[in-house]
């Protein structure tokens, strides 16, 4: 079964009328998480790490700007906020921390930060993480928000803390992250519960910066230090719940219903598959059979991810499908029983949805969502989405990320040029026929941002307007600093009569057209 819809992370004053620009808001944190989550990838599964810095740099180069002054800009107009309704973590330096929040907390359990407050704020970690490349440092930058949490809401809010930090794209290093997590479950094996570590222990929190240091330090006495048994009330429950969530990861990408969904899922798997085992072996004396069993399986679907990945960049949808059907036809080769072979298959290692491998792709899958845009277009070299062909769907080649690099690029530019110009020209005498050219056009450049503005106008005058306005948000995931796509959104929503998110909108295009003067 498809997993069920995530509650909403952002809201505003009108949330009844702002579906649109909540909407392009949640898209832009989503690739801010994606890119972060992608970076770690890389550095997990062995593969250049100074490549994953690079890419979260370019990221923060180009995309953040823009998603940092337009957060501010919503705040001020909108109300933007943080619903409480889904959890996120954040965490603060002395010098970055807003007045009336915790250091280190859950949007869904403390009192909540604004959202420019906590984008600035990781945005400002990922830049010491590229400059200072000091694991210590980031190992210190996750234990102590962890017991941060820990000390308010429990040992396990603590270690779901770290968790989630992976899950947000906050971390790069995820070894780190293990180190972390194992330092607390070592010293909770040791003490009877959370009021023994936390409050007798660790005392309560220094309120200045030298104290906060120190925090924590106790737990690196040689008492905390030791592994643990492989059966322990406090800490065996937790360690088997990281296991679980391994494989409830897997199920989200095997229920994945489009492309866009599949490879946001897909991407910080590789950290996690490489976080639960480190934490395992560095907290445990001796695993059992089981759990080494479980671990390896674990390591096999991590290698499986790493393929996937590459499959991706050098090749296509079309590539993953095959390196999936190839691992059954290993499995069979071994064992001479294909049934069993795909049976074994689709239950232990299958990491696409199982329709792809009996059916052809379909639009859904041809097309993918802009989430993933920003990150394909690093992969391939280029700073705009809209002249790269979809990397999803069986095309021959034509959408592997080497055919989006130059020298193509110019004559992909002027074809999109051409037809986008053909569109506009028609699309006020002859709307359906525009309609038909630029869909046609998207099927083939899926992250195109001016196609679907103008294709929102010619739908608009189709007269389906909610489509209309459905197009103009993917316009604004894809090119958030578009002046001119934000006031014709106010345009929109002024004629189905929202007014007070028409204003937003258009308040929202004259902050970004006077910041380009």
């Amino acid at each position: 079964m498809p997993a069920e819809p995530a509650a909403p992370l952002l809201t505003c004053e009108r949330p009844e009328q702002a579906g649109p620009i909540l909407a392009i808001a949640e898209a832009l944190l989503d690739q801010r998480f994606l890119a972060g989550r992608h970076a770690a990838d890389h550095a997990a599964n062995g593969r250049d790490a100074d490549r994953a810095r690079q890419l979260m740099a370019t990221y923060l180069e180009r995309a953040d700007p823009v998603v940092g002054y337009l957060t501010v800009v919503l705040e001020r107009e909108a109300g933007l906020r943080f619903s409480g309704r889904r959890g996120f973590p954040y965490r603060f330096h002395l010098a970055t921390r807003p007045p009336g929040v915790p250091l280190a907390g859950d949007v869904a359990l403390d009192p909540a930060p604004p959202v420019g407050a906590v984008l600035y704020a990781t945005m400002r970690r990922w830049q010491l993480i590229i400059e200072r490349d000091d694991d210590h440092d980031e190992f210190v930058g996750i234990l102590h928000p962890a017991l941060l949490v820990g000390h308010r809401h429990g040992l396990a809010a603590g270690l779901r803390h770290i968790v989630d930090l992976i899950d947000t794209g906050q971390i790069l290093d995820v070894s780190a992250a293990a180190s972390a997590a194992s330092t607390l479950l070592r010293a909770a094996a040791v003490t009877r519960d959370d009021a023994e570590l936390f409050d007798e222990i660790l005392g309560d929190p220094p309120k200045d910066g030298i104290g906060l240091i120190a925090y924590g330090a106790d737990l690196f006495d040689e008492r905390f230090q030791q592994p643990v048994p492989r059966s322990s009330s406090r800490v065996t429950p937790l360690l088997e719940g990281l296991l679980s969530d391994a494989w409830r990861r897997v199920a989200v990408i095997r229920a994945a219903s489009d492309a866009g969904e599949w490879w946001c899922a897909l991407t910080g798997l590789t950290a996690y598959l490489r976080f639960v085992p480190s934490v395992f072996w560095w907290t445990l004396a001796s695993p059992s059979q089981a759990v080494e069993a479980a671990l390896d399986q674990l390591d096999e679907l991590a290698a499986d991810v790493f393929a996937i990945t590459v499959a991706m960049e050098l090749d296509s949808m079309e590539g993953v499908i095959d390196y999936e059907t190839g691992v059954i036809e290993a499995i069979a080769h071994r064992t001479g029983d294909l049934a069993a072979a795909e049976r074994r298959f689709r239950r232990e290692r299958m990491l696409v949805p199982p329709a792809l491998l009996d059916a052809p792709l379909d639009a859904k899958w041809r097309i993918p969502d802009p989430r993933p845009a920003n990150l394909f277009a690093y992969l391939a070299g280029e700073s705009d989405t809209a002249f790269l062909r979809s990397p999803f769907g069986r095309t021959s080649g034509e959408g592997r990320l080497e055919s989006m690099r130059r020298p193509d690029l110019e004559r992909r530019t002027a074809e999109v040029r051409r037809t986008l110009e053909a569109a506009d020209a028609m699309r006020q005498d002859n709307a359906p026929e525009a309609v038909a050219l630029l869909r046609d056009l998207l099927s083939a450049y899926p992250w195109c941002a001016p196609a679907y503005r103008i294709l929102a106008q010619a739908v608009w005058r189709t007269g389906d307007q909610d489509e209309a306005v459905n197009l103009l948000v993917k316009a604004l995931t894809l090119r958030p600093g578009s002046h001119r796509a934000w006031a014709e959104l106010g345009d929109f929503l002024g004629e189905m009569g929202y007014e007070w998110a028409a204003g937003v909108a258009q308040r929202v295009a004259h902050h970004l057209d006077r910041s380009r003067t």
